[in-house]
């Protein structure tokens, strides 16, 4: 583990101090595991990340961590740090007696982050799993080298399998070295013997509410904001609808703009219809799927006619297409699903303008 406390009860981050100033660090403290209150080992090292170790087992601990675990760990820390959000290493929860590696708390959720390197049963990763769960809180699983060849996908590695609409099945790689996260979406099986065929995709922490946008996501806004200047007819209907609403369509939210493919039914970009999404969600508290319904009615013009497709053909592709937009905007922490429908946690942040809106990128940078 990275964290211990002094005699006197206060942090020490092993990863705050240089190799020389842990050594004499080392010689004139005594550190206690902040979970169990037991004495722990500063080990310091030419091949191994500096870290605080048990002589005996703790059951909150992770004894025995490889320098790759260590690594992941400072990755996803200084990763959250650099997006602003409120991060906390190694926090011990009392009421689930676990630690996990990072616990990111935003406004409306509580996010635990667990870089497993090492293996586990699947019944112990159900358990974990289902206490965050039940204690609010939301764990994503980012998989270590040990799970890394994705030419054998055994029943353990299965188990990390996650769903939503938007991924389908899909998982988290982490190279602690190489300092990347891979997502593995729509892995699908087929044939005879078995045989698993996936897409993978390298990203950052796109999942959570405050996610650095994609590159091109810049290029996008960049684009209509030259559009905008030139009054170029096919923005300026969204402008005006904009700005009724009290907004200015350069300085649309960040999570309007997605790398994600969608089906091929809608004339208007999807960028556009997020933003319209957006707009229609304001000064409600649930979108229920009539209103959904409603909102494709509304939006009529925005789609392809298809007249190869039935009515009901036609209804339900239109649906999914903002069903999509929903589950990107549930997992980034805006939307919730109900029995009913999507219950609005809170919208993204509108910008007064394209400028402002660059200058919010540049503090995640």
């Amino acid at each position: 583990m990275l964290i211990a406390k002094y005699e006197d009860g206060t942090l020490c981050y092993a990863n705050q101090y240089t190799t020389t100033e842990l050594q004499k660090i080392r010689q004139q403290h005594q550190f206690y595991c902040p979970s169990c209150a037991a004495k722990v080992k500063l080990r310091v090292g030419p091949y191994k990340i500096a870290h605080f170790a048990h002589q005996n087992q703790c059951a909150s601990s992770n004894e025995g961590e490889t320098s790759e675990h260590l690594a992941g760990k400072l990755f996803l820390l200084n990763y959250c740090q650099n997006q602003g959000w409120k991060c906390a290493l190694e926090a011990f929860l009392p009421e689930l007696q676990q630690r996990p590696d990072i616990l990111v708390t935003l406004p409306q959720v509580k996010i635990a982050l667990e870089f497993q390197c090492s293996p586990i049963s699947i019944k112990q990763l159900s358990k974990r799993t289902e206490m965050y769960r039940q204690n609010g809180y939301r764990v994503y699983w980012l998989l270590g080298s040990r799970y890394h060849d994705l030419r054998h996908w055994s029943a353990k590695k299965r188990a990390f399998l996650r769903y939503s609409k938007q991924a389908g099945f899909h998982l988290f790689l982490l190279e602690a070295v190489q300092k990347r996260i891979w997502l593995v979406h729509h892995v699908r099986q087929y044939g005879v013997p078995i045989k698993v065929s996936y897409q993978r995709q390298r990203l950052g922490m796109i999942l959570l509410t405050g996610h650095k946008p994609p590159t091109n996501a810049v290029i996008e806004a960049q684009t209509i904001y030259k559009q905008l200047y030139r009054g170029a007819p096919i923005v300026q209907g969204l402008q005006a609808t904009c700005y009724l609403a009290g907004h200015h369509l350069a300085g649309a939210p960040w999570a309007c703009h997605s790398n994600w493919p969608t089906p091929p039914v809608h004339r208007e970009a999807a960028f556009n219809l997020r933003v319209r999404l957006l707009l229609f969600c304001e000064e409600k508290v649930e979108l229920t799927d009539l209103e959904i319904n409603s909102f494709c009615k509304q939006c009529k013009q925005c789609f392809f006619e298809l007249p190869i497709l039935t009515r009901t053909q036609k209804n339900y592709w239109q649906e999914q297409v903002i069903r999509l937009f929903l589950a990107e905007f549930s997992q980034l922490g805006f939307f919730k699903r109900t029995i009913s429908g999507w219950q609005i946690r809170c919208l993204p942040i509108w910008y007064p303008d394209y400028f402002s809106k660059l200058k919010m990128l540049k503090r995640l940078e």
